[in-house]
């Protein structure tokens, strides 16, 4: 899920793509596809970027405007991915504000796009209609990635970019040029078995430090990097006795409190008055408490806060928004 500039929310469910139209209360479905998921990321300007096997698409809502229909309009750009490759099909995605577009693949380490020629104006598609040809860039592990089979992008508030895989996480320091940058292994993010699966960051008054969520990773779901060094979160610290298996999806709040969707369905973290320093890489800093609700019993794989202060949660019962009073349902699982 995401959610754009002018506070619409986007979701990817049985890879059909929608918006959620807030005047009438319900999702409204712009494409469908066959036997794969699209990845979606927020434009910094307007919109959203969609990525499918051999395509890339800008798409932005028309402003307030209905024809005889009464339905609302989107518009769209396309451009092709280098390669329709299966292994190549993409995974994650990130948009950075200068509208570069970084994708993570299933097997084939990520793709970078940008315009160099590029004219953007106010009539614009944000980041789309414009002069000059797409330059693709691509990064495998001669380049340092870790792993080529991608899991999550993001931009961390050090300005780096993070990717995250099957050998842990890597990172890219954008003072670097692209063409001639490596990645970085970050020390200590090595699962035990599995995959790392999500980031998230602390918001930067709190130090800015990564979150990394695993996959099928033995007794360490969770590391938290503070003061330099990890923080792991274990199965059996969430669920005494169950033990959670894998980490879907992670939000972190202002105040340092976080979401963690997970297998095991979802889990509320609260800082406590503990130093993390005397807690030798234990988790006890953090009080956790479970979500009970039919919604979000199991496999909870995507969280977002939305601009009006709602938090989305979506997993294998369907889709939950979460206002100040009970979570309703806003997706049939259907």
């Amino acid at each position: 899920m995401t959610v754009g500039q002018d506070g619409v929310v986007w979701a990817v469910v049985r890879g059909r793509l929608m918006w959620y139209d807030e005047s009438r209360r319900r999702w409204v479905v712009v494409a469908s596809f066959t036997h794969q998921s699209p990845v979606i990321a927020t434009d910094p300007s307007a919109g959203i970027w969609m990525a499918v096997q051999g395509e890339l698409h800008h798409i932005r809502l028309r402003e307030e405007r209905a024809d005889g229909d009464g339905k609302s309009k989107v518009e769209s750009q396309s451009w092709p991915l280098p390669t329709n490759d299966y292994w190549d099909r993409p995974t994650a995605m990130l948009v950075e504000e200068n509208c570069r577009v970084w994708i993570g693949t299933l097997q084939h380490g990520v793709w970078v796009a940008s315009w160099p020629s590029a004219t953007l104006s106010s009539t614009s598609i944000a980041c789309g209609r414009r002069e000059g040809s797409v330059v693709w860039h691509r990064f495998t592990v001669t380049d340092g990635l870790g792993s080529e089979w991608i899991t999550a992008l993001a931009r961390g508030p050090d300005g780096r970019i993070y990717a995250a895989h099957h050998a842990g996480v890597s990172t890219f320091d954008l003072h670097q040029e692209v063409e001639n940058g490596r990645w970085m292994i970050l020390p200590g993010s090595e699962p035990a078995t599995g995959w790392a699966n999500v980031l998230a960051f602390d918001p930067p008054h709190l130090g800015g430090e990564v979150w990394v969520g695993y996959h099928h990773s033995g007794p360490v779901i969770l590391r938290h990097r503070q003061n330099g060094r990890w923080v792991d979160f274990y199965g059996d610290d969430l669920y005494p006795g169950w033990g959670l298996e894998s980490v879907g999806a992670i939000w972190v709040e202002g105040d340092g409190s976080l979401w963690v969707g997970s297998t095991h369905g979802l889990w509320h973290g609260t800082r406590t008055e503990a130093k993390a320093e005397t807690i030798a890489g234990k988790s006890s800093v953090y009080q956790w408490d479970r979500i009970e609700d039919e919604i979000v019993v199991h496999n909870v794989w995507t969280l977002l806060r939305d601009t009006q202060g709602r938090i989305w949660v979506g997993g294998e019962e369907g889709l939950a928004m979460w206002g100040e009073a009970r979570p309703g349902r806003e997706l049939a699982d259907d």
